[in-house]
């Protein structure tokens, strides 16, 4: 179950919430929010996040988790030896798979030089 949908009812209706907030243009999905929402409904829930901070001194830590909130936790209480000397940092952008091995390929492609430019572009697009 993710984000309360668990039911073949549930499911029919966040799909119509998400069509009645696209239609209303009430809001703007990512399409990283449009692949988690279908994997709910799908009933298949991603289970690796790829994510990205931003540091004090402006750089960027990619990383991939099962479980975001304790890994941000261990970021925050200087236990990742590259953050640590950062801080503080903020979680921007996020991605989930529903395999390590997709979360990993996309890992290794944003820590690349085309990755990081297009993880930039990405950025100034939402404000950051």
């Amino acid at each position: 179950m993710v984000g309360g949908v668990s039911s073949n009812k549930g499911r029919s209706a966040a799909v119509a919430e998400l069509a009645d907030a696209q239609a209303s243009g009430a809001c703007v999905l990512r399409d990283v929010e449009v692949r988690l929402l279908s994997a709910a409904v799908m009933g298949n829930a991603p289970v690796w996040c790829v994510y990205v901070l931003v540091c004090a001194d402006k750089s960027l830590y990619v990383g991939m988790t099962k479980d975001l909130k304790r890994r941000l936790s261990e970021h925050r209480r200087c236990l990742v030896g590259w953050t640590k000397s950062r801080l503080p940092v903020e979680l921007v952008y996020h991605e989930s798979f529903s395999t390590r091995r997709e979360g990993r390929n996309r890992e290794r492609y944003l820590k690349t030089g085309w990755g990081k430019q297009w993880l930039k572009g990405k950025l100034r697009i939402t404000g950051h």
